[in-house]
């Protein structure tokens, strides 16, 4: 077996408020057992380090963010916003997503309040991509109606429960197009 196959073991030893706080991500169906919310907990403090120090050999572009809830609750202030010159698409986040060899992050805040949010999963979590619109985030939600350019949707696993996400990364507002074709291109050659 090859060392990057290989997977290594390590006893760790943690107080008494952490071990039950991981126990209850487990009662609570995040995730199946102890060690897979300890392993994603390591894979998203590698993703951050990374990124932080510049260790990434992927892509890296401004990106807008929103999760599927976000767009339900998108209200006609937001709606015509969206809709006026030189304005941006229906998001809630606004940051940069970068694509590191075996997962993704974004990092942003909120557009309306400026919290910071982060947003990381391994590439291996996605169960669904997919480029345009759906039931959620419409056609004519757009103001280009989808002639250059398209939401990128992504479905992932986080512990035992899925979220989507939709993105428009590269966002030019002039020409209204992004780079949404190419990371969906990238990410479908990849399952």
């Amino acid at each position: 077996m090859a060392e990057e196959e290989r997977e290594f073991r390590i006893t760790v030893r943690f107080p008494r408020q952490d071990y039950l706080f991981l126990e209850r991500l487990v009662e609570e169906g995040e995730y199946t057992n102890i060690a897979d919310a300890v392993r994603d907990a390591v894979k998203r403090m590698r993703i951050d380090w990374e990124t932080r120090h510049g260790n990434y050999s992927g892509w890296r572009e401004k990106a807008l963010l929103a999760y599927k809830e976000d767009i339900e609750k998108i209200g006609i202030g937001d709606w015509m916003a969206a809709h006026t010159s030189f304005m941006l698409p229906l998001h809630k986040y606004t940051g940069e997503i970068i694509l590191h060899e075996d997962s993704i992050f974004f990092r942003g805040e909120d557009k309306d309040t400026k919290e910071k949010h982060v947003l990381a999963f391994p590439l291996e979590s996605i169960k669904e991509v997919h480029y345009g619109f759906d039931d959620t985030y419409r056609r004519h939600d757009d103001r280009g109606l989808g002639l250059f350019s398209k939401p990128l949707r992504i479905t992932f696993r986080e512990g035992m429960s899925e979220k989507t996400i939709y993105l428009w990364i590269g966002f030019s507002r002039v020409a209204r197009t992004s780079s949404n074709r190419r990371w969906y291109e990238y990410l479908i050659s990849r399952r």
